[in-house]
């Protein structure tokens, strides 16, 4: 009886653990496209918008992309689905991430990167 207290006790441990996933952005209002535009005149308009989302499943802590991965990939699949041509830029970026965990065991995290495409003319 002793030595099953033990194994469970060492069961118990081996499935607890402490993880915290940090993505750089991620509910903050942080620009992550930096350009330097003057729009005091109304020398554009809104064509319309992109977005990128990804989405990364951890279990027990492990699996998926390092800490900035994540933003980073939404962030390029958002400018790659804007298929910019000519004076067209990505304005107003917005970032948004949902995390889902299942009993500590299995965390699901969604990154959604959303912009505004504009055009100069």
């Amino acid at each position: 009886m002793k030595h099953f207290s033990i194994i469970l006790l060492l069961l118990a441990f081996s499935l607890t653990g402490c993880s915290t996933i940090q993505t750089a952005g991620i509910g903050s209002n942080q620009n992550i496209i930096q350009t330097n535009v003057n729009l005091g005149s109304n020398n554009f308009r809104v064509v319309g918008t992109s977005s990128g989302t990804v989405t990364y499943s951890y279990i027990l802590g492990f699996g998926g992309p390092a800490k900035n991965i994540a933003l980073h990939n939404a962030t390029a699949l958002m400018i790659k689905n804007a298929d910019l041509v000519g004076p067209q830029a990505v304005a107003n970026v917005v970032t948004s991430s949902e995390v889902k965990t299942f009993l500590g065991l299995y965390t699901k995290i969604t990154v959604t990167v959303t912009g505004q495409i504009i055009e100069f003319y």
